[in-house]
């Protein structure tokens, strides 16, 4: 993987990036992934959101089956082993769910185009040409920035949305920075 400052050319057989997105000749100027920061920051508000869920059914059964029942409804170490294997079970799931996220996805920036590869059984792949790049956007929110990441999202010329969108990046500006430099060479 080139690292923000290194150029690579990449030829025949090394062109696994999206299925042969890069052509022959086309130099390499970027190729990241996401901060491996992305698995906690998109895990934990995932996690707290259904342990929360969790807790309000167990206590909508408890209450029902308690009414229903004419007892003292579900015993408080019963609640707490279902809390207790609902929250793992949350949290395992959730963090695997977003580890694959993290592991496919890929962000390229050639000398003609920049591009994002994203999933293993829906790919995704968006695509702008450095030519028709009109918008770049830095964006940092709250969870993203207490772990000193951002997000860069693209635009070409003509389109009302971003085409390639870049998650959980650290230092994004430095990387917007080299986007618009390749841009500036390209155009010159």
């Amino acid at each position: 993987m080139a690292e923000p400052g290194d150029s690579t050319r990449v030829s025949g057989r090394d062109r696994l990036i999206g299925h042969g997105m890069i052509t022959e000749g086309d130099e390499v100027l970027l190729d990241l992934r996401p901060s491996l920061f992305m698995i906690p920051v998109r895990s934990i508000s995932t996690i707290l959101f259904f342990s929360v869920l969790l807790f309000m059914c167990v206590r909508a059964i408890d209450l029902v089956w308690s009414f229903w029942a004419g007892q003292g409804g579900l015993s408080t170490p019963t609640e707490r082993t279902i809390m207790i294997w609902g929250i793992v079970l949350i949290a395992g799931v959730t963090i695997i769910r977003v580890a694959i996220d993290y592991a496919t996805r890929r962000y390229v920036l050639t000398t003609k185009r920049a591009f994002s590869v994203v999933g293993a059984v829906d790919q995704s792949i968006g695509e702008i040409g450095l030519d028709r790049l009109e918008s770049l956007v830095i964006s940092k929110p709250l969870m993203a920035r207490l772990f000193g990441l951002g997000h860069i999202r693209l635009a070409s010329a003509g389109t009302d949305q971003f085409t390639v969108q870049w998650w959980y990046l650290r230092s994004p500006e430095r990387i917007a920075a080299r986007i618009r430099e390749a841009q500036g060479k390209l155009s010159s």
